[in-house]
């Protein structure tokens, strides 16, 4: 007759504390994945509501933009309808580079959402790993964000412009950027060269400032040129290129161009050149 094995303590004391360390994993699983939704959800809601925002902007702009374009021949209106155009272009690019943000945040709910509940830990096994990414790590979302760059510059160059000339013209650049009045232009110039001959100061600045607009105008003209290929080229090649430093550069150029205003606005010989508002 067959001796039947009594019960090892010892092992009936693993198994209880193999099932707690496992109610123990799932409890930290369920937890972990709510706190992972309840953020992310927050995520994809203000995403989402950038994306609206983006978009009533857009329709704003357009609309003001096709009003104008009948009225071209209008005297004024040609400058109205160039820098509605142009912001048409930064509200679209805005409404793109947020509607990539918003899909990154709902991929990553999506993922989460489908993590098996902690009950089978089958299903825990096969269930297929995460790939949860922040905006910044996603190569569309780098993409719009430099396009976006590049729209702004664009426009904030144009709003600025006939200030820009006027500090390149005293600075002795010979480079136009203003299509306005040859006349005024050059008299404003010789306002600033001639309150430069009194004021040390306001010679570097102006100095200073030549070598920014400089490569500012130069950024943007590469920027238009390069920003206009990188949606079409393959995902290493548009990685490699979006490492280029001069993007970098590009979005200080355009840093700098939005700190004229509240740079120079008490400045009395360079704060009339940038003292337009939005």
């Amino acid at each position: 007759m067959e001796k039947t094995q009594s019960p090892n303590p010892d092992s009936k004391e693993a198994i209880a504390e193999a099932q707690r360390q496992l109610e123990e994993v799932r409890t930290q699983l369920s937890q972990a994945t709510k706190g992972a939704q309840e953020t992310i959800s927050r995520q994809v809601q203000a995403a989402r509501q950038r994306v609206e925002v983006a978009q009533a902007d857009l329709q704003q702009a357009r609309e003001v933009r096709e009003r104008l374009e009948g009225r071209r021949e209008e005297p004024g209106i040609e400058e109205h309808f160039q820098r509605m155009s142009l912001l048409e272009k930064v509200h679209a690019a805005t409404e793109t580079f947020a509607s990539v943000e918003l899909a990154v945040w709902e991929r990553n709910a999506q993922q989460l959402a489908a993590i098996p509940a902690g009950e089978d830990p089958a299903a825990l096994s096969e269930a297929k790993p995460l790939d949860l990414r922040i905006p910044v790590a996603d190569l569309d979302y780098l993409t719009e964000r430099t396009l976006l760059d590049v729209a702004l510059l664009e426009y904030h160059w144009y709003r600025n412009r006939a200030g820009i000339d006027v500090v390149l013209r005293a600075s002795g650049n010979a480079f136009r950027a203003h299509d306005g009045s040859e006349d005024e232009q050059e008299a404003a110039a010789a306002a600033l060269k001639q309150a430069m001959g009194a004021d040390q100061d306001l010679t570097i600045a102006v100095g200073r400032l030549s070598a920014v607009f400089e490569e500012a105008f130069a950024l943007l003209d590469w920027g238009q040129a390069a920003g206009a290929r990188l949606r079409q080229m393959p995902a290493a090649a548009r990685q490699t290129a979006l490492e280029d430093a001069d993007w970098n550069k590009l979005n200080g150029s355009l840093l700098a161009i939005l700190e004229l205003r509240a740079r120079y606005e008490d400045h009395p010989a360079l704060g009339p050149l940038f003292g337009e508002r939005d």
